[in-house]
Order: C-alpha cells, then structure tokens, then sequence
C-alpha cells in the first residue's frame, strides 16, 4: 500500500492506493478530506492518517504501508501571497556584472571575498565582513539569511565558510541560513541568488512542518515505512535533504496535480495538447501538456517573476482560489491574493467565490450559460455542494454588503457575460455573485492566455525532449480541485475550449503523490590531474586507474545509481554535467568533471478506476 497526502494552505487530502505489482496499475482504496482549520496542521494530518488507516491489518503482508509520499502547496502559497519576506542575502560576486542584478532580498549585502571560474579562491572571504552585515541584518529584524556565491558551484568554500561563520557565533540565532550552492548547484549567478532567497524563505516553515509529519506518520504507521516528499520535478526526496533544500518543495502542488494527471488520463491523451487547472481553496495552479507529456522548465521554474535553478514541471500560480478573500475598492471588486480564512458560509469573516456560487446555487440558478450547460451535460444544484452545510444567509448578506459599495456602472454590467433566466438577475446580491464568478473566472482565462502567449516565445521542453517549431495549440482543459467541478466549465467557455474534470477530482493532487516513482540521485566529481573520482552522497573517494574517456563520469554515475535503486533497470536521466579544465604553469594539466545522475521522475502506473469525476 502507499498513503500519500497533500496538504495546501486550505485542505488537506489524502488517499490510500494499493499497487498491482503484475501490471503497473494501482486501484484508490480509500480518499478523505480535511480542511485545514484552527486546530492546526498536527491535528488534520492525523485525522487524515487515522480515517485512511483504520482497521487495517498491518501484521497481514498484503496490508503492509510501504511508503507515505507528502506534497504541500504551503511554500508555493506563501510566495503567491508574498507574506514571506524577511530575508537578508550575502552576496559575493567578485569583478563583472553590477551585482544590483541579483539584489532579490528585502536587504542585500555585497561581501568582497572572490571564488573564479575554475573554483579557484582568488580573494579571501573576511570574516569580520559578514560579521558585521549579519549585524545590520539583526539590527533590521531579520531572520533569515540567504548566501550567493557567483563561481559557489564550483568551489562552495567561502558560501560556507560564511555559514559557519554565523551559525558558530553566540551573537545571532537566525531561523534559516542558506548557502547558494545547495539551492542552485548550476551556473547562472542571478538565479542562484533568487533561488537562495526563496530557500532561505521558507526554510523555517519547511523543517517544521517536515518535522511534525515525520512524528505523525511514526506515530500511526511504525518506523519501517518510508517518508517521501514530493519536489517540483515529479521526482521525490527523503526528509534530510528537504531540509538541505528546502526550494525543492516549492511547487510541489502544482507537481503533484501534474502527476495525477498523468496516472489518471486514459491512453486517448497520449498524444493531445492540453492545458491542467488547479483550483484550490488560495491559488489556482495552471499547466500544460503537449502531445501527451508535460512541459518541463529546463532552466528553472519561475517564482513571484523571479527566475530561479529550481528544475520542474511547468506551472504558473495564480494567487485565485475558491476561498480568496473579496474586497470593494473604489466600487470595483478585488479578488485576492490573501486568503483570510473560510467562506462565510462556513463562518468566516470574508466575503469568497464560494460564497457566491452556493448563493446562486440555493436559488437553483446557475450562471453557466445554458447552451453549454446542455452540450457538456454538467451536474449543478445540490449535487455540487452539500447545501446543508452552508449558511447561505451568511453569503447573502456578505454579498448584499458589497453590492452596497460596488459603483452602479459596475452592477449594471451584471449579466453582460451570462445567458440567463430572466429570475436569475433580480436583486443587487444576485448581480454582485455574478461580477464576482465573472472577475474570478476571467482572471484564470487571462492568465491562461498569457501562458501560452509566454510559451510562443521562447524554447518549450517536455520531459523528454526539446519540441522543436511546435506550435501550441491547446485542445481542450482538464481540471481539478474542490472548486472545479463548478468553475472549471465557465473558464473553458471564456477560451472557448472543451473541458474535462479528471478521476477523482477533489483528490487528484494526493493520488498524483501516490503515484510517483521514488527517486534518487548521484553526484560524481573527477579530478583527473589528482587521480581521483568522489561521491559524495555513498561518501565514496576512489582513485581513478590511469586515462580515462571522456564520458566515463557520466557511466559511472549511471553504474552505481543502478547499484544502489532498489528496482530494477531505472531510468536514468543526466540533470547537471560541469567540465573545465585545471592550469598549472600556462598548461592544462588535467579536467575536473561533475555529474549528476538521477532517476528520471515518473509515475509508478496508472489508476485503473475512473472514479465519479470524470473520465479522463
């Protein structure tokens, strides 16, 4: 069996799946989902652990948990909203571009030690430099500390001797203190620094909320099941090194919703052009498909429009979720990006989209236009929400007061983009749910269409290869979340695609976990001028037995990471591949190579129920 749960910043879903080893496919036993309320992230784990484990026999051998795999929107949310803030970054850039390129803290400090382009320490590091720039980052109230080097990824020296440097004085007791090189292990100096700063930024969330999760998995599962976290490639990686790189986890949401796609459409996707929506609860998450296989952002994924190293599947975060919160301003409504709490139809204090779907809904009025609503047969009324749980008086209310503030030009526009009943627009809280489901599905349409726009201009990868003079043109959307089965058909319609909701919608983000292949990767380094090959993660140090070709750093990483894969002929991918050479006395007197190999992240099989969804 594999338990895998996911957790965002409103609920939290968890599946049990049990593997079919004879034919790689995998059947959902049991699906639950919790929102993640006042009592905390402990607490609805465990309900969530409890609810999907009880009664089951671990003794039997056919009921054994063999791995739990967590994915987490949270650190993708918090740099959505941009509530994460608080970083101090050291840079040392030695000689060439300003360094102002790669200011990306809330403070930023330029040391003046210099590490070359051969790894070679050209200018020592002073320690009584970065003493005093975490002073004035102390005397700001700063908590957390991003490191950049330029050349940190050839020699990580002085990035770490400047850690070592603050975590051995008694003077500072920073949360997170981050060292570019872990982050971003390639060249590109402006990336290592953005990439440093969102690490170090969510570092302190990220140990704690790994920590808690260990705690409860051991609690209820024993301590021979594996822990897995899901990163934003697909691939997967253990608690140790979540807490070395904790970017890794960033979009580990939109990755999971990616995955599930994959284990969930049926072979007719293969070779199709789609676009993915996520609707969460605080942000909606949007990828893309072409000819079957997700596009993958070679270089590094985007955050907050700053380029990073962190390697994934493409996806774009639009801070636009079901429980975002709604505001008046200068009698035009604004959605978002903070998310203050549930709807208050649930009892929260912010008026939400939600709150306007299940307004109209109670009425038995629907704003989908009524020609798609008969071509795509969609369910509306009470089989979309369970109505009893809701104050819907609490909704009008919170509607009826925004109406109040909205401008009469704006409320007169209420109905322009539906084709309703003449009932359906009767009084201002009617008009006022309408703009509302209209700015809030228009605002994911817009993003969507500059998505592809973006894509048209410049290289688009898969996973498996560069396309090369393809045109994207996507086909039709396959959505998921909570919110999708409702939203998801008013969006299609503004971009005038079809549309299709996935297996298992509400939880496809979790089975998308528990679909995942277990990855690991290996590192080799080769100094041919000393002799010697080492690898670090086996704590390895070998001595090479005389030439050698040129490629064979590379077969040696792919020799033992087979080694050591517990299944059976991997695939294997190679993610980072540095070479140059050593000059003593103006000759080259040998090459320093370094290989990361790493099983390529993929899916263990595919869901063979189609579930109640949909039948992607």
């Amino acid at each position: 069996m594999i338990l895998a749960i996911d957790v965002g910043g409103t609920h939290a879903d968890g599946v049990l799946l049990f593997e079919n080893q004879g034919n790689c496919r995998l059947q959902v036993g049991r699906k639950e989902k919790k929102a993640v309320g006042k009592n905390g992230l402990r607490y609805t784990v465990t309900e969530l652990l409890k609810e999907l484990l009880e009664n089951i026999d671990f003794e039997n051998s056919d009921s054994q948990l063999k791995r739990v795999v967590i994915s987490t929107t949270l650190p993708t949310n918090l740099l959505a909203q941009k509530t994460v803030k608080n970083v101090g970054l050291m840079l040392i850039p030695g000689p060439g571009a300003a360094p102002e390129r790669s200011f990306y803290g809330d403070e930023n400090i330029v040391l003046e030690g210099f590490i070359d382009h051969r790894g070679k320490e050209v200018k020592k590091l002073s320690q009584q430099q970065v003493v005093n720039a975490a002073e004035k980052f102390k005397a700001s109230e700063i908590k957390n500390i991003a490191i950049a080097g330029k050349f940190s990824c050839r020699n990580p020296r002085q990035e770490q001797q400047a850690r070592d440097w603050l975590q051995c004085s008694s003077k500072f007791n920073f949360d997170s203190i981050i060292p570019g090189h872990l982050s971003a292990p390639v060249l590109n100096f402006p990336r290592r620094a953005a990439t440093s700063c969102c690490s170090a930024a969510i570092a302190a969330e990220q140990r704690h909320f790994s920590e808690e999760v260990e705690k409860i998995v051991r609690e209820r599962a024993g301590e021979m099941t594996e822990i897995k976290f899901l990163k934003s490639d697909g691939g997967t990686m253990s608690k140790e090194q979540l807490k070395r790189e904790p970017v890794k986890a960033v979009n580990s949401g939109p990755a999971a919703s990616i995955m599930g796609i994959r284990a969930s459409m049926s072979d007719d996707y293969s070779s199709r052009t789609f676009v993915t929506l996520d609707i969460g609860g605080t942000t909606t998450d949007i990828g893309l498909f072409v000819e079957g296989e997700p596009v993958f952002e070679k270089k590094g994924i985007e955050v907050n429009n700053m380029s990073t190293s962190i390697k994934g599947l493409f996806s774009r975060s639009v801070p636009l979720g079901g429980d975002s919160c709604i505001k008046i301003k200068k009698g035009e409504i604004k959605i978002g990006p903070e998310r203050t709490g549930p709807p208050a139809a649930l009892g929260g204090d912010s008026l939400t989209p939600i709150d306007a779907l299940v307004f109209l809904y109670q009425k038995k009025e629907s704003p989908f236009i009524s020609e798609a609503e008969s071509k795509m047969n969609i369910q509306i009324g009470e089989n979309a929400f369970e109505m009893k749980d809701w104050d819907i008086e609490r909704s009008r209310k919170a509607l009826q007061r925004a109406a109040e503030n909205l401008a009469p030009a704006v409320l007169a526009r209420a109905g322009d983009e539906f084709v309703l009943v003449e009932s359906a627009v009767r009084d201002s809280e009617d008009k006022a749910a309408l703009l509302i489901i209209d700015k809030f599905t228009a605002g994911i349409s817009r993003r969507i269409n500059d998505i592809l726009k973006e894509l048209a201009e410049k290289p688009v990868y898969t996973v498996k290869e560069l396309l090369k003079d393809v045109k994207i043109e996507p086909e039709l959307i396959l959505g998921m979340g909570g919110p999708a089965r409702d939203f998801l058909p008013l969006v299609a319609e503004k971009i005038n695609l079809e549309y299709q909701l996935v297996p298992h919608a509400e939880v496809a983000n979790a089975i998308g976990a528990g679909c995942t292949r277990p990855t690991r990767k290996i590192n080799v380094r080769v100094d041919t001028r000393r002799g010697e090959y080492v690898i670090p993660e086996l704590g390895e140090n070998g001595k090479l037995e005389g030439n050698i070709s040129e490629n064979w750093p590379e077969r040696k990483a792919k020799e033992v990471l087979r080694e050591v894969y517990p299944r059976k002929n991997p695939e294997i991918e190679i993610t980072r591949k540095e070479s140059f050479p050593t000059v003593s006395g103006f000759r080259t007197t040998g090459n320093i190579t370094e290989i990361t190999a790493q099983v390529k992240p993929d899916i263990i099989g595919k869901i063979v129920d189609s579930g109640a969804d949909g039948n992607a």
